[in-house]
């Protein structure tokens, strides 16, 4: 009698069994027909080694039992806590005493910070002090009158006049400024941008210098613009001296770096810087800066 053990889905348990070979180590609740072998079948060996039991027994074609076989092992689901016992955590351990050396960098970093602060405070007094003194001669000459002085380096003639008197600019004073900055080349002439009176007077006040300014370029024709252009590509096409909007200049005893920077703290237009051809350029357009 061979005996084959299986298991269904609702952990019922069944012992099938066919005659010719030995069945060994079955429980005690398997029931047979008749209540034959009640007792524990333990040990048992081949059926041919009990004849008179064997012809005797009466086995099912199925037996069932309900209670589990002896020593089959069942596991069980453990309920591991979420953080496993005995695991190193490490800690963030954090110094109450720094080290030396991080006081010394802590005191260099602090000064350096001071020195910085008190260096950019010095310099907006100083800004502020020039703003201040520009601020009160452009009052005071905004009272009475506003004078320019010229040079044409091209024709050799120069102007010293007063262009605005008692809030208003003087039209024969303009008319002279207007010939007097024509186009040297071909002799034409053009209605001057009073702001650019404005700007050279203004900047005559924040440098503090009372020479005249020398006269590169004034008015260009269109004429004379394209023919510039052609030979040089600094010159724009559409450039401001076409519309009396624009003015190359130079101021004796001033350095040219120094007339930039005053024309650029002004930001009353465009500033370009020609340290080549030693003059700077301004006119009434937007502030803009090149060179």
């Amino acid at each position: 009698m061979f005996c084959d053990a299986a298991v269904d889905n609702s952990r019922r348990r069944f012992v099938a069994c066919s005659t010719g070979v030995a069945a060994a180590l079955l429980p005690k609740t398997l029931m047979f027909k008749d209540n034959l072998l009640r007792d524990e079948l333990v040990g048992l060996d081949f059926i041919e080694a009990m004849p008179t039991i064997a012809n005797e027994l009466v086995m099912p074609e199925m037996v069932e039992y309900t209670e589990p076989l002896a020593g089959v092992f069942e596991p069980e689901i453990l309920d591991y806590p979420k953080t496993p016992t005995g695991v190193f955590e490490p800690e963030i351990l954090s110094s109450t005493k720094p080290t030396r050396k991080t006081h010394r960098i802590v005191s260099k970093t602090k000064s350096k910070i001071k020195t910085k602060i008190a260096q950019r405070s010095k310099a907006k007094k100083a800004i502020a002090s020039k703003k201040k003194s520009y601020s009160r001669k452009r009052v005071l000459a905004s009272r009475g009158e506003r004078k320019i002085q010229l040079r044409n380096l091209h024709t050799g003639e120069k102007i010293k006049a007063t262009y605005w008197e008692d809030g208003k600019y003087i039209p024969e004073t303009m008319r002279d400024v207007a010939h007097f900055l024509r186009d040297h080349r071909t002799g034409d002439k053009h209605r001057i941008d009073a702001g650019l009176m404005d700007i050279l007077h203004d900047l005559q006040l924040r440098i503090g210098s009372r020479k005249e300014f020398h006269i590169i370029s004034g008015y260009r024709s269109p004429k004379t613009n394209k023919m510039l252009n052609s030979r040089s590509g600094g010159v724009a096409k559409r450039s401001l001296h076409m519309r009396g909007r624009a003015i190359d200049i130079r101021l004796p005893g001033t350095n040219l770096s120094n007339l930039r920077k005053a024309a650029l703290s002004m930001r009353a237009g465009g500033v370009g810087y020609y340290p080549q051809a030693n003059f700077v350029h301004v006119d009434t357009g937007r502030f803009r800066t090149w060179g």
